[in-house]
């Protein structure tokens, strides 16, 4: 499209408007914009006036109806102005480190999920995703509706 090879070389004087182009393209071809603030979770997250910040809960609900990253989801936030560079740096580090979610010994890992207001129980967003989906096998309480 470009009439130039795919690889970044960044000692080209033009490298970096070709790289800008190339992510601006990969993102709307992952989550197009003009289906972002469309999106449901988008939508409730903005009728609560929850404002820049978000779940990671949140975050994996968008990327999995997309089939993409959390990383593409807050880079398209970004982008879009729904979330703050803050809130992306933040995030960006703390959920790219490898340690993550990992354990430290005699402590429980994190599952990413989110206590249910009703029961006080926290519920994974794994289950809640496959609920969802109508693929769950209850093992947590939840029951399919």
């Amino acid at each position: 499209m470009l009439g130039d090879g795919g690889m970044c070389i960044s000692a080209t004087p033009n490298s970096q408007a070709v790289e800008k182009w190339c992510n601006t393209f990969a993102a709307e071809a992952l989550l197009p914009s003009s289906e972002v603030k469309q999106h449901a979770v988008v939508r409730k997250h903005q009728a609560d006036a929850l404002g820049m910040e978000w779940s990671k809960y949140e975050l994996a609900l968008i990327a999995k109806d997309y089939h993409i990253s959390l990383e593409v989801v807050r880079r398209r936030l970004l982008t879009e102005g729904l979330t703050s560079k803050k809130f992306y740096e933040e995030n960006h580090e703390k959920w790219t480190d490898k340690a993550f979610g990992r354990t430290k010994k005699g402590q429980t890992r994190d599952t990413g999920g989110e206590q249910d207001p009703g029961t006080g129980q926290t519920i994974r967003a794994a289950d809640i995703l496959s609920h969802r989906s109508g693929t769950h096998r209850p093992a947590s309480g939840i029951t399919a509706a």
